[in-house]
């Protein structure tokens, strides 16, 4: 759960937690595997909760993993 804890020590202490990212030396791709991708599924599967299971006009499954995917293609590409 290292994800999380860097999460929380961003938004508690900013200052010293940012140094620490900043002395890390991690190839861009780990980052992106390790955080990036994560904290991007976050609204994804949300969405896909939110519009397939329990919104007010529940869609299809097929649908909702369709408005998951326009999501994360929207905020990333």
């Amino acid at each position: 759960m290292e994800i999380l804890n860097r999460i929380k020590n961003i938004l508690v202490a900013p200052k010293k937690e940012w140094a620490i990212v900043e002395s890390e030396n991690e190839p861009h791709g780990k980052v992106f595997v390790s955080y990036l991708l994560p904290l991007a599924l976050i609204p994804a599967i949300g969405s896909f909760i939110g519009y397939g299971l329990i919104g007010t006009v529940v869609v299809s499954v097929a649908m909702s993993a369709v408005l998951a995917v326009i999501l994360i293609r929207g905020l990333y590409f």
